[in-house]
């Protein structure tokens, strides 16, 4: 179990912002509050969100081909395409 904090201050310790729960419980509570990184805001990213787009519209082109253009494996490419990677990139550009 963790403590888990309501107000989002890891500092606090008023027990009223505090409850027990799993870290999955933290986990679900930091996607759900919008502070999981997402894309090129990890610093180890290596395509950006312009490059996903592009990616999707060239579903012709071999995966080998693009993944050398991008420097990523194919399987990378593949789960783009298929839109298991980058699900916050949508294809009209918006987040």
């Amino acid at each position: 179990m963790v403590l888990l904090h309501s107000c989002d201050n890891p500092p606090c310790c008023n027990p009223k912002h505090l409850s027990a729960g799993t870290h999955g419980d933290n986990m679900a509570d930091k996607v759900a509050k919008g502070r999981q990184l997402k894309g090129s805001q990890f610093s180890s990213a290596k395509l950006t969100e312009a490059d996903v787009l592009s990616i999707r519209r060239r579903p012709y082109y071999r995966q080998a081909d693009l993944a050398r253009e991008y420097g990523v494996h194919p399987s990378i490419i593949s789960e783009i395409q298929g839109g298991k990677r980058w699900k916050h990139v949508k294809k009209g550009g918006e987040k």
